[in-house]
C-alpha cells in the first residue's frame, strides 16, 4: 500500500468503519479522505459480491500489478494511482511485479504493457490482441486465465502514452473515478494550488464488464492550455488521468524568465513528458527580451534577437513545439 501523508493510517480508519456501519445495518454513507495533495470523495457503490465481467480486483483480496520495463516514467505513474485508488475503491490489496513467469500470490492480475512489451505479452499469449495500435491507442482485455492462473484484465498501449489513456478509461468505468479541474486551474486572479479534489465509487470488487475494448481519441490532438502561473505538477496530472495529449503554456510578457521560474517551469515540462504528453510555450510571432524591448521590430537587430530567443526556449525548455498569437510586440490588439 502507497503512503502518503498520513493516508494508510485514515484508509484503516475508513475500513474499519465501514465494517461497523454495515453489522449495524446503517445506511452508507458518502466519505472523505484527506492528504497533503488530495481530498477524495468516496460514494458508496453497488453492493454486490459478483459483479458482471472479468473481476480484477476484490475487497480482502490481492490483485497483482505486472508492469513491463517499457512503461517507464509512465509506469510509475500508473502504479501510483492503483496503489493509492484501489484500496479505497474496493478494499484491495495491491503488489508491484516487474517479474515475468513468476507465479503470482493473489487471485488476481493487472498486466499493464505496451506493444512493444514482447516478453510480457508472449508469457501472457496476447500478442496478437495487442497489435495494429496507434500512439495514443490502447487495448483493454479481460483475461480469465493467465499462465499463473489469475484472472483479471491487461492493460496494453500503443505507446506509454496510450497505456496511460486506457488505465484511466477502466478506472473511470469500473470505479467511477473522477478527477475536479477546479482546484488546479483556476483563474489567473486566484493562485492555483496542489490539491486535488477526487470522487470515486467504493463497492466490492472492481470489475470490466463485456469484452475486449480498444479506446481511440476522437480528436487527434487534446489540448490543456493554461497560463504560466498554472503550469504545474498537478495541472498535467489531471491533463493526464483526463487524457488529453498537449499542454500549451503561455509564456510570462518578460523574457528571459527569471532563473528560478525557468528551473520550476522546465521541471514541469520534464514531468509532463514522462506521461507522455507533448509540451508547447504560447508566444506571439515577434517577442524581444526585456532588455531590448526599444528596439523597433522590423530591424535586423530585432528579428534576430527574437530568433534567439524562441531557438533558446526551444533548447532549454524541450519543446515539442510553439503556438502564436498573430500579434506582434509592441502591437496593441483592440
Amino acid at each position: 500500500m502507497k503512503k502518503f501523508g498520513n493516508g494508510t493510517i485514515v484508509l484503516l480508519v475508513l475500513v474499519l468503519a465501514s465494517g461497523l456501519q454495515a453489522l449495524r445495518g446503517e445506511p452508507r454513507q458518502w466519505k472523505e479522505m484527506r492528504s497533503n495533495d488530495e481530498v477524495i470523495l468516496i460514494r458508496p457503490g453497488a453492493e454486490t459480491a459478483d459483479p458482471t465481467g472479468t473481476v480484477f480486483a476484490r475487497k480482502g483480496e490481492l490483485t497483482t500489478i505486472c508492469l513491463a520495463q517499457d512503461l517507464g516514467t509512465a509506469g510509475q505513474a500508473g502504479t501510483a494511482d492503483l496503489e493509492r485508488y484501489l484500496p479505497l475503491a474496493c478494499g484491495a490489496r495491491v503488489e508491484i511485479s516487474r517479474k515475468i513467469k513468476a507465479r503470482t500470490h493473489g487471485a488476481y492480475t493487472m498486466l499493464l504493457a505496451t506493444t512493444l512489451s514482447s516478453d510480457l505479452l508472449s508469457w501472457a499469449g496476447l500478442e496478437k490482441e495487442a497489435q495494429g495500435l496507434g500512439e495514443q491507442e490502447c487495448r483493454i482485455i479481460p483475461v480469465q486465465k493467465f499462465p499463473d492462473g489469475t484472472r483479471g484484465v491487461a492493460i496494453v498501449g500503443g505507446s506509454p502514452r496510450g497505456f496511460l489513456n486506457g488505465l484511466y478509461t477502466l478506472l473511470e468505468k469500473s470505479a467511477g473515478l473522477w478527477w475536479d479541474p477546479s482546484r488546479i486551474l483556476n483563474s489567473p486572479k486566484t493562485p492555483a494550488s496542489d490539491v486535488y479534489e477526487t470522487t470515486l465509487d467504493e463497492t466490492d470488487a472492481l470489475s470490466w464488464a463485456g469484452q475486449a475494448f480498444q479506446w481511440k481519441p476522437a480528436v487527434a490532438e487534446r489540448v490543456l492550455y493554461t497560463g504560466n502561473e498554472s503550469a504545474t505538477k498537478s495541472s498535467v496530472d489531471w491533463a493526464s488521468r483526463n487524457r488529453l495529449s498537449h499542454l500549451v503554456f503561455s509564456t510570462p510578457h518578460d523574457l528571459p524568465m527569471p532563473e528560478a521560474e525557468e528551473k520550476r517551469l522546465l521541471s514541469v515540462v520534464d514531468y509532463a513528458h514522462g506521461r507522455g504528453m507533448k509540451v508547447l510555450f504560447l508566444n506571439m510571432t515577434h517577442r524581444l527580451p526585456s532588455s531590448l524591448g526599444s528596439l523597433k521590430p522590423s530591424t535586423r537587430e530585432a528579428l534576430e534577437a527574437s530568433t534567439k530567443l524562441f531557438l533558446d526556449m526551444f533548447v532549454k525548455f524541450r519543446l515539442d513545439g510553439m503556438a502564436w498569437h498573430s500579434a506582434s510586440e509592441g502591437i496593441t490588439l483592440a
